[in-house]
């Protein structure tokens, strides 16, 4: 089965931009500070331009997807997160996929690319 950026991904040529496929999902990496929650609350009320041939339009509610990865490294203050990121897709109906991190082996890397791996 192909991934999403498999199955959506503009083929890109030589000095060409592509657009992006109009019915792709739009998935938003939400930590649940102020960029990201800004960006999720833009993206569920704002007329926006993704470069998918539309201009300037609100982006279709089926189409929006929200990803919060807990990492686990703040205690009570990450689940507060993760809390708090659920609470803001139920309002707005959107749907949240949860990732929880551990770094019990970090393999030789430190917290912070290990992190970032989890995110990508």
């Amino acid at each position: 089965m192909p991934t999403v950026a498999q199955r959506f991904a503009p083929h890109h040529s030589r000095g060409v931009r592509a657009q992006a496929h109009p019915a792709a999902p739009v998935v938003l990496m939400v930590s649940g500070g102020a960029d990201s929650t800004a960006l999720l609350v833009m993206a569920c009320t704002s007329q926006l331009d993704l470069d998918d041939g539309r201009g300037r339009a609100r982006i279709a509610r089926e189409r929006l997807h929200v990803l919060h990865v807990n990492h686990h490294l703040r205690g009570e203050a990450s689940d507060a997160d993760e809390a708090f990121v659920r609470k803001l897709c139920e309002r707005f109906g959107l749907p949240l996929c949860v990732e929880h991190a551990s770094f019990a082996n970090l393999g030789g890397q430190n917290l912070e690319a290990a992190a970032r791996e989890v995110r990508y």
